[in-house]
């Protein structure tokens, strides 16, 4: 659907148009933890996983928008997402995050046994970005991503199975501090049209 198009001759004034994932890693940028990186990505940690590209300090740009859709790439019997997003609980173990996430913070030894399978999936979605981008630094946002203190250490401990040792020891993982990343990087992404 031409959104942009549609807004814009609706509205009579200029529109700019870009997905969740991308105003996050934006936002992280121009507001947050990504502000001194030139060479970062961004993921989001939710119902889904996305991610946007920042390639010296700007958004990569591409030719339709799709440029880190990780949570598409096939892994295992599913796609990425299926197994590193908020959906993950549901899909395998038919509990809601909230309600896995609750039961964590209570210490339920099988939800903190979850947590740490996610950290193996995300070590493994971390690993792909470092193969395909070789960023400085990925941070991670998005209601799954608060509950890092649960995932954190399996998440590192499988990410030193990665190939390259030295690029691990040199990788910054960092968690969004913003409440609202995607609506600041959206904001940026008006502010850089005009």
């Amino acid at each position: 659907m031409p959104l942009k198009d549609i807004l814009e001759n609706h509205f009579s004034i200029s529109v700019s148009i870009d997905n969740d994932a991308n105003c996050f890693a934006l936002g992280e940028r121009w507001f947050g933890v990504g502000k001194e990186f030139e060479n970062f990505v961004g993921l989001t940690l939710g119902t889904g996983l996305g991610g946007g590209i920042i390639q010296h300090g700007n958004l990569l740009d591409d030719a339709n928008c799709g440029s880190g859709e990780f949570g598409m790439l096939p892994y295992k019997d599913q796609i990425l997402e299926y197994y590193c997003s908020g959906s993950f609980f549901q899909n395998i173990y038919q509990i809601d995050g909230k309600e896995m996430y609750q039961r964590a913070k209570s210490g339920d030894p099988n939800a903190l046994a979850a947590y740490e399978q996610l950290g193996y999936h995300i070590a493994q979605t971390l690993q792909i970005v470092m193969y395909t981008v070789d960023p400085e630094m990925i941070v991670l946002g998005g209601s799954v991503a608060a509950a890092h203190p649960y995932f954190e250490k399996s998440m590192w401990h499988h990410l030193k199975q990665f190939a390259y040792p030295k690029s691990v020891e040199r990788l910054q993982v960092r968690f969004s501090e913003l409440h609202n990343s995607g609506i600041l990087g959206a904001a940026a992404i008006a502010l850089r049209a005009l």
